[in-house]
């Protein structure tokens, strides 16, 4: 009977521990996240002017503001930034975690059109005021280089679809020739020559 008493207590005991534990950890992470919360937040802004593309081919239309306000909030334009400023020793975090911590604090807004050249602001938000000066300046920076090469390859596309049309185009031509010559040839007479005052070749 005593046995099964001190078992029953070990038990109650364990599972109190358990309890006790789980409540300290929560408390622990409602205190960090209370102290972030209560963290000076910074904020600095950079303006970017989005001319249309050179090129306005149909599948970007009216999609190209969407892709490009995407584009700047993207892990290949925020991979580089959190390199080059060592984003998650200064956060302590992994690189990965530093990644989507700058998505969180990166805001991007439009702000209209002016003279066909869409503004678009770029805000971030960080408990350091020269560190979130110099994560909004890589982060436009970065943008534009890829920006550039994202332009580059649209116009190579257009052209290559452009060069597509022209060779099919080429092609129902000389298709149609070829049929008009076998026609010539069945019929012993020249196509083009005029008949009753016209041509029947239009």
């Amino acid at each position: 009977m005593d046995a099964r008493v001190n078992q029953s207590s070990k038990g109650w005991r364990t599972v109190a521990l358990f309890f006790f534990l789980a409540f300290l950890g929560g408390l622990l992470c409602w205190q960090l996240q209370s102290a972030r919360a209560m963290e000076p937040q910074y904020e600095s802004t950079a303006v970017l002017r989005l001319a249309s593309p050179l090129i306005a081919t149909p599948e970007l239309g009216s999609s190209y503001m969407a892709r490009e306000m995407e584009a700047m909030v993207s892990d290949s334009v925020l991979q580089p930034v959190v390199e080059r400023l060592r984003l998650a020793d200064e956060w302590s975090v992994t690189a990965e975690q530093a990644v989507l911590s700058l998505r969180e604090r990166t805001e991007v807004t439009s702000l209209g059109n002016e003279e066909e050249v869409s503004r678009v602001a770029l805000t971030v938000r960080a408990p350091n005021a020269e560190l979130t000066r110099e994560i909004a300046a890589e982060l436009a920076f970065e943008y534009q280089q890829q920006g550039n090469l994202r332009a580059q390859e649209d116009a190579e596309r257009f052209l290559k679809a452009l060069n597509e049309k022209i060779a099919e185009q080429e092609k129902r031509v000389e298709e149609k020739r070829r049929a008009l010559d076998s026609l010539e040839k069945a019929t012993g007479r020249r196509m083009w020559e005029a008949r009753d005052g016209g041509s029947i070749r239009g």
